[in-house]
């Protein structure tokens, strides 16, 4: 039986999530027009899991793969505006435990190299031979971690707001000293919710508190998270005024990758050796204070052959002005690959 998340918090629905966040036109007149789902439905990747996905596009078009955020975000139709439906064929998916994936919040079989395996998994049932990934934030830590692992699938990679899941990037948001030098207010606010000896050990006390029986002690830390989350994630004030505050999903499964991690401390820029002969774009917003720019740098002194654009108006979120655009350019570019 699988352990999911307790009950008692009712989860948000992934396709209302994204709207509460993004609601100014500038931001939608980036991408691309709405296209129809061509298909959809569950592939069963393990005795637990299986995963919901979506696709979108021309059928015999570029693929093209979208690897949503989080840990544990969802996929939302809108993921599929980065992509010209007229050319690519766009695979959308719910990683373990997220969206429409069963068993909804399951933190069991749950790793990162199992959503690595259920990618491949995923590519093979769609009969894909080579595709495009695209993933941002904890998207751009699993499409490294995949592309590692099976680069002869992988036709280009655009990372966004990159994670390389280091102690430090770990530590930057969730230690005193970080980011809380930059919010002190939403820092106190954030940790309002532990007591003071919790507080010497922020992610153990909020994952306790997320998995609790008690349904108050989690909607309290639920809502301390998201809007620590949120202060640090928009650039734009209108945008992070677009969200109301109101709805919360669980983010223990989140926090459980946090604590564990899965990857070793420098794997990814290590792991760059093998796929250096990829082509790349990084887009990293220059005031992104969820991923530093300096993960970007990073990434970018170990793979020099990668496109690195910085984005000098923008933040972490995708749907930014300056990230969606540059998104929107880079599928472009690699459609002429």
């Amino acid at each position: 039986m699988c352990r999911s998340n307790p009950p008692g918090l009712l989860p948000i629905d992934p396709k209302s999530f994204i709207f509460l966040f993004v609601c100014r036109a500038a931001v939608s007149s980036s991408l691309f027009a709405p296209s129809s789902s061509i298909s959809n439905g569950y592939l069963k990747v393990s005795e637990l899991h299986t995963i919901y996905y979506e696709t979108f596009g021309n059928r015999c078009g570029q693929s093209a793969v979208f690897l949503h955020g989080g840990p544990g975000a969802g996929c939302t139709r809108r993921h599929a505006q980065f992509f010209d439906s007229q050319h690519y064929h766009i695979v959308l998916f719910d990683q373990r435990g997220c969206g429409k994936s069963t068993p909804k919040g399951c933190l069991q079989e749950n790793t990162t190299w199992d959503l690595v395996d259920d990618l491949e998994k995923l590519r093979k049932h769609l009969n894909v031979e080579r595709w495009l990934v695209l993933g941002g934030s904890w998207g751009a830590t699993l499409g490294l971690a995949y592309a590692q692992a099976y680069p002869q699938v992988v036709h280009a990679l655009i990372l966004r707001g990159v994670c390389l899941f280091r102690q430090r990037e770990i530590d930057w948001i969730y230690k005193q000293g970080g980011a809380s030098s930059i919010f002190p207010f939403s820092w106190k606010n954030f940790v309002s919710v532990l007591e003071p000896d919790e507080q010497n050990d922020v992610l153990t006390s909020f994952y306790k508190r997320l998995t609790s029986s008690d349904p108050s002690r989690q909607l309290s830390a639920s809502r301390a998270w998201f809007s620590w989350e949120m202060a640090l994630s928009f650039f734009s004030i209108e945008q992070s005024l677009a969200w109301n505050g109101e709805q919360y999903s669980n983010p223990s499964g989140k926090v459980r990758v946090l604590l564990n991690g899965f990857l070793k401390d420098q794997q990814l820029l290590e792991g760059v050796r093998r796929i250096r002969h990829i082509p790349c774009v990084i887009i990293h917003g220059r005031y992104d204070f969820v991923c530093p720019v300096v993960n970007a740098v990073d990434l970018h002194c170990a793979w020099p052959e990668a496109e690195l654009k910085i984005v000098g108006d923008s933040g972490h979120s995708m749907y930014e002005k300056g990230i969606a655009r540059e998104l929107v350019l880079a599928t472009n570019k690699f459609l002429a690959r």
